[in-house]
């Protein structure tokens, strides 16, 4: 683990010749190995030997030593690779900085278990290469048939406070009207707010979070967007969005004929207390907003599931569940082929503790990325 963890800080350092980030940790990698160990790279200049074949040889290594596929959430979207290396999909693009995961890398611990119970076929014979081809065993689980914009880049760039309202209300209308069209027995509001933050509330140093977090947070920007004229239209959107959700709509409510009272004589100690805890929430659901990964999207399924993955992820592409694999897989079919490209790791609520796989049994099937 020690050596993955190794190359994938390497992505943040230059290098003259892109395979000097394999052979750098080779001779850590020795002494991680037994003596007899099969797994034997050298470093090797021949221009014959590229760039490609380097960082597809450490990617092989590492599947076969490591647990739970864990390499594949590495591998960053798509958008961010450099297509110059014609890299498989399945190999981590060493050169691009930058890239993270909803994987946690502290400690060595996951937070998740999607493919929990196919964890008992046994290992042996699911993981093969064939060239540039890893063919893995799994089950197919859901069809991504719409994205939703997640993190739009005004995170980036100076605006001002009253754009900023605008668009986060705009977005808030987004994500509440999507999540509606999702199939879960709790609230919609509380898997959005789940999925918005992949399930990580008060984990590894993650805020935490509950229904009342979220609650506050969007009727704050209900109360911001109410107190400016320019921005009637982002809220009558909202509110109407609101209305299908009681908890919300009510809450909102209420500190509306708390200012209401409020204005014959000034504001309450009951009102201004309800004013510093929507300010309180809001900076808490902020902060686990922005830790989110960047280039991320939300995304719905065919069944009606609502979940996080790579921003490169488009409607048709497949979600996977993957023996051993701690985390579901988006895979976009390659035309004219029975082939996929792995595209990223996904989030998917409800989905990321084993809880709908037991119901397959052996219905596994091999799947080869290319």
């Amino acid at each position: 683990m020690y050596v993955f963890i190794l190359l994938i800080s390497l992505r943040e350092c230059g290098a003259s010749d892109p395979r000097d980030k394999v052979f750098a940790v080779l001779g850590v990698l020795e002494t991680h190995l037994p003596a007899a160990s099969v797994y034997k790279i050298r470093p090797n200049y021949h221009e014959t030997y590229t760039t490609r074949d380097a960082y597809t040889e450490i990617t092989k290594m590492l599947l076969k030593m490591l647990p739970n596929l864990w390499v594949l959430s590495f591998v960053g979207d798509p958008s961010l690779q450099n297509t110059e290396l014609r890299l498989p999909s399945w190999v981590p693009d060493l050169t691009c900085p930058n890239v993270e995961s909803m994987q946690n890398l502290k400690g060595h611990l996951s937070l998740y278990a999607a493919a929990s119970s196919l964890q008992r076929v046994p290992y042996k014979g699911e993981l093969l290469f064939d060239g540039f081809t890893l063919t893995l065993k799994g089950v197919y689980f859901d069809t991504i048939v719409e994205s939703i914009p997640f993190k739009d880049d005004y995170w980036a760039h100076k605006i001002g406070r009253d754009e900023y309202v605008q668009r986060t209300g705009k977005r808030l209308s987004q994500w509440l009207e999507k999540v509606l069209q999702t199939s879960y027995d709790e609230p919609a509001d509380s898997v959005l707010w789940k999925t918005i933050t992949a399930g990580k509330s008060g984990t590894l140093g993650f805020p935490v979070i509950a229904d009342k977090t979220f609650r506050d947070f969007v009727v704050y920007y209900m109360m911001k967007l109410c107190s400016n004229r320019a921005s009637s239209a982002t809220f009558n959107q909202l509110l109407a969005t609101v209305r299908s959700f009681p908890t919300i709509h009510t809450a909102f409510k209420d500190l509306v004929a708390l200012a209401a009272a409020d204005n014959r004589g000034g504001p309450s100690a009951k009102y201004l207390e309800t004013i510093a805890g929507l300010h309180q929430s809001t900076d808490i659901f902020t902060e686990a907003w922005g830790l989110q990964t960047p280039n991320h999207i939300l995304f719905r399924t065919s069944k009606g599931r609502f979940g996080q993955g790579p921003v490169s992820l488009q409607p048709g592409e497949q979600v996977w569940l993957i023996s051993n694999a701690q985390m579901p897989l988006v895979l976009r079919p390659v035309e004219g082929t029975d082939s996929f490209n792995l595209i990223g790791v996904a989030y998917i609520h409800g989905c990321m503790h084993g809880e709908l796989v037991a119901e397959w049994g052996d219905k596994y099937q091999s799947v080869k990325i290319v």
